[in-house]
């Protein structure tokens, strides 16, 4: 569900997605009373935590991750591999990935302890459209999380697209 502030609530129940808006507010509705409440981002202090509580008048306290992305996101599920171009021992590995924008993607992968916020990658996959376009994309590691298997989940922001690449993605953006 979402609201004009960009209010979304997670999948998992005691966990609440909300998106920024360009005012840096965003709307917190609790998943049991329904009860909302609308946050500035100056009141959560210079680095917020992510995520972090929210206490309801019911009782019921959710975890709020606060998603500052400024480009929509495409839920996918596209197989893929990587190598980290800042580590000359780096081989190719799988990896799968969840969500893809304009600006960068989420992907999924098993646990890389080398692997860090800063690192570059090279990220190798197929597109899911009728070409079956294959893409190399140059990316930034911006956030690197632990998933509930013992991989990561990594943030990654795009370097460099090429016209030919950005234009592939818009396009897919739109289906």
């Amino acid at each position: 569900m979402a609201d004009n502030m960009g209010m979304m609530t997670g999948m998992a129940e005691e966990s609440i997605q909300v998106h920024v808006s360009p005012q840096k507010r965003f709307t917190v509705q609790c998943p049991q009373c329904k009860n909302a409440r609308t946050y500035h981002l100056d009141e959560l202090g210079q680095n917020p935590k992510n995520p972090f509580p929210h206490p309801c008048p019911c009782g019921k306290t959710s975890q709020v991750w606060i998603n500052y992305r400024k480009a929509h996101r495409k839920e996918v599920n596209l197989i893929g591999s990587f190598v980290i171009t800042t580590d000359p021992k780096s081989f190719r590995r799988p990896c799968t990935v969840m969500d893809i924008s304009q600006a960068g993607m989420r992907v999924g992968t098993e646990l890389v302890k080398t692997l860090q916020k800063g690192d570059d990658l090279v990220v190798t996959f197929i597109l899911n459209d009728k070409a079956k376009t294959k893409l190399e994309l140059r990316s930034a590691v911006r956030q690197v999380f632990p998933d509930k298997k013992g991989g990561l989940i990594l943030g990654l922001e795009f370097i460099n697209l090429n016209p030919h690449q950005q234009q592939v993605l818009g396009f897919y953006m739109m289906t």
